[in-house]
């Protein structure tokens, strides 16, 4: 029997070729697999990060506040924020969520130095601005972490205890807006008297 090479070459290479395709396609497939496993993890370890400055913040903010308008504790500024570690796959969480995350950092080290700076100032106003900056951040930090664990289908945080630092928080925010509401409507014939005098 005699084998027909014009015919069983173009079939040897054709087989070659898709062997190459396949075990290039597989490499492809695991790369993928593990940059997903690692942005997951980097995901989950920056949302509970985020989730447990968002608690530091409702601590403090709560040693701040009370019905009658002082507490135990004072404080001057809001929590520092724990570094997020040098083992977070920033790459595998890609540019917009790395940039949430960094950037919220920024804002709470910016934050913590005009409060520095203010407190050096006006010390009898500083605790309630800290109080206010403490509410903000928390919110911001728990917004930040749902948007790292709806980014990569991480499920809702687990709640500790019955206590929810996201409600307390949102809670402490409507207050101070109608504390300030209040506070500008008794300020508005003050300076509306002011003007009519002028």
């Amino acid at each position: 029997m005699v084998v027909d090479w014009t015919k069983l070459w173009p079939l040897i290479l054709t087989s070659s070729v898709i062997a190459a395709f396949l075990t290039y396609g597989l490499g492809l497939f695991k790369d993928w697999l593990n940059r997903n496993r690692d942005a997951d993890f980097a995901a989950l370890y920056v949302a509970l990060t985020l989730e447990d400055y968002a608690s530091r913040c409702a601590s403090v903010a709560g040693d701040n506040w009370s019905s009658s308008g002082s507490a135990g504790k004072q404080y001057e500024n809001v929590p520092e924020m724990a570094d997020f570690g040098s083992n977070v796959e920033w790459k595998a969480l890609g540019i917009k969520l790395t940039s949430k995350a960094l950037s919220f950092r920024v804002r709470v080290g910016h934050t913590r130095e005009m409060l520095s700076d203010l407190a050096q100032h006006i010390a009898e106003q500083i605790s309630e601005d800290a109080h206010e900056h403490c509410v903000k951040l928390g919110l911001e930090a728990i917004a930040i972490a749902e948007d790292f664990r709806k980014d990569r289908k991480l499920g809702a945080a687990h709640p500790v205890s019955h206590w929810s630092a996201k409600t307390w928080l949102m809670e402490k925010s409507a207050q101070i807006a109608e504390a300030k509401a209040e506070r500008t409507a008794r300020e508005e014939p003050d300076l509306l008297s002011g003007e009519a005098e002028g």
